[in-house]
């Protein structure tokens, strides 16, 4: 493949390498995710923040739910189901009665595999993985290379994916911690897969609390799946870090069990391999076990360099480098000058490195409208060698989501996911809160390949992400307004349920999706609107004036306007 699209890097000593790349080249482009984390010491009042932005494309599966909290039996046993990026991920009652019911035409999914099941399971939020769990612990993934990848069953040895992973630790963990130690011997036990992304065999998971933040990294510990490998390492205070689909723990010390955590075979499998020698230096995680960047040089690290320069700008880090993995250009996190909170990040999440030599809304490619999209080169480009920069904010993200958790107040209402259908750049963040007892149900309707569904909370985003194409920066200054005012009175929401709730969980869904429903219905509107007030080539106001849009002169001198058909003769000349 070409331009952003590529084939997975699967290492060619791998037994399973020519599955893994069969399975990717069918494969949705799903999974390039960004994520960020922000320790407690480095956000304003002490919020723990997580972010992801989940970038899919063809027809994955974009639907958000709110699994509730349910009961079993006695020796009850959970099923385990294989990872299908898709539409539908999932069918079956299982995620709760009201949530992935079967549509024409599909049929229930089928467990590949079961685990003991506890007596209670936590109610929390689903997408392509668990997302937000009602005691506040919360999760943003992002996929990555490895030198192993492995199968699913029945293929492979594996039973796990990070999708299932994260849904255990939901159902069960209440902190950040516990979360991460129970993904990692659960995938010790039962093998790790990374099938069916063109991105990578391994994953990355950034685990937040209310007290905490850590990233967890997993891969196959064999080409068979047969176990697995991992490494945890908690957020410094005062720092954030930036995870854009490539290993970012390097050095580890595990006898400081307060910041690090590792499965006992991490540096057996390295030695055993040839990927690290004790006598040649000290361990790096990073070098020890990723394949290094896909996609393309910078396809990862200039994300890390684009996120870092908005939340801690006094720091300077080269834009460009030889090898991301092995000359490490770029630490696990940094210190922030400035207390950051979630508006920050979502600046980060929405970011084409504007005001930056590789400001993806300048230039050629980006036309007369400054319009930051790259799609894949597609045909044209299979006889060219080249790529596009790799932006934040990426035309075929899934959903986009903020998780803020306040420590002073109870989970409940303290721990909130800001979630925004489709790309970050032209969607809005509103506020669902951990305790609330249900969730609109425009949030889990709808596919990319499905048809408009205006009943679809994600169809009224991805409706106006196309429109705002026809005259991106002129349409963009509007949503831009809009987002402002309805990201306000989300935060304003916020404030006045942490003082109104008073334990009622009703009364938190009632507000916040309300809330919801309204912001879908101003974009709607808005969608509308832009294509009144930019028809034609004007710009039409609502009192009735038109005025030209026209193109700007360096883009007319570019495309050979001056070349064009001269003007006619003059009379005289006749």
């Amino acid at each position: 493949y070409r331009g952003e699209m590529v084939a997975s890097r699967v290492p060619a000593e791998s037994t399973s390498a020519a599955l893994l790349l069969a399975a990717a080249a069918l494969a949705p482009l799903a999974r390039a995710c960004t994520t960020v984390g922000v320790s407690a010491g480095a956000s304003v009042d002490r919020k723990v923040i997580a972010s992801q932005s989940n970038d899919g494309g063809g027809d994955s599966d974009t639907r958000l739910f709110r699994v509730p909290a349910m009961d079993y039996p006695k020796g009850s046993r959970r099923p385990v189901y294989k990872y299908v990026g898709n539409y539908p991920r999932y069918v079956g009652p299982s995620r709760g009665a009201d949530n992935y019911k079967p549509e024409k035409g599909q049929n229930i999914s089928k467990p590949i595999g079961y685990i003991p099941q506890v007596e209670h399971t936590y109610a929390y939020y689903d997408g392509t993985f668990g997302l937000l769990n009602e005691h506040g612990v919360g999760i943003a993934e992002s996929t990555c290379t490895a030198r192993t990848g492995a199968l699913a069953r029945p293929h492979g040895a594996a039973l796990w994916y990070t999708d299932e992973l994260s849904r255990v630790a939901m159902e069960r963990a209440t902190s950040a911690r516990g979360a991460v130690e129970m993904m990692g011997a659960l995938a010790v036990e039962g093998g790790f897969y990374g099938e069916d992304n063109f991105e990578g065999t391994a994953e990355s998971l950034i685990v937040a609390d209310a007290a905490e933040a850590w990233v967890f990294h997993v891969l196959s510990s064999d080409d068979k799946g047969t176990s697995a490998v991992w490494a945890a390492r908690r957020v410094p205070e005062g720092h954030v870090t930036v995870v854009p689909n490539i290993f970012v723990i390097r050095e580890l010390n595990l006898t400081d069990t307060d910041n690090y955590l590792a499965s006992s075979n991490v540096y057996a499998i390295a030695e055993a391999n040839g990927w690290w020698n004790k006598t040649e230096g000290p361990f790096d995680f990073t070098k020890a076990y990723s394949n290094g960047e896909y996609g393309h040089r910078y396809y990862s690290g200039r994300r890390w360099w684009g996120a870092v320069r908005i939340l801690a700008p006094s720091l300077r880090f080269p834009m460009n480098y030889t090898n991301l993995r092995d000359d490490a250009p770029y630490p696990f996190s940094v210190p922030v000058e400035r207390k950051v909170c979630a508006q920050d990040v979502i600046t980060v999440m929405r970011s084409f490195y504007e005001g930056t030599p590789v400001d993806l809304t300048r230039g050629l490619a980006a036309g007369p409208f400054a319009n930051p999209n790259r799609y894949r080169a597609g045909a044209g480009g299979a006889g060219i060698p080249g790529a596009w920069e790799r932006s934040i904010s990426i035309y075929r993200t899934d959903y986009s989501l903020i998780i803020e958790i306040d420590p002073d107040l109870p989970p409940a209402v303290g721990a909130v996911m800001w979630f925004g259908p489709v790309a970050a750049h032209a969607t809005a963040f509103v506020p669902l809160f951990a305790g609330q007892d249900h969730l609109w149900q425009a949030y889990g309707r709808g596919s990319k390949g499905g048809g408009v569904d205006r009943a679809s909370a994600m169809w009224a985003f991805r409706y106006l992400q196309q429109v705002v194409n026809l005259n991106f920066a002129r349409m963009m200054g509007d949503v831009r307004a809009l987002q402002a005012g309805v990201e306000a009175r989300g935060r304003a929401l916020v404030k006045e349920m942490a003082d109104t709730w008073k334990g009622n969980a009703t009364l938190l869904a009632t507000a916040a999706n309300a809330h919801a429903e309204k912001t879908v219905e101003a974009w709607w509107k808005m969608a509308d609107h832009l294509i009144f007030r930019y028809a034609d080539g004007n710009i039409y106001s609502d009192d009735g004036k038109v005025a030209t849009a026209g193109y700007p002169e360096w883009w007319l001198k570019a495309v050979g306007y001056e070349n064009g058909p001269p003007p006619p003769p003059l009379a005289d000349e006749l």
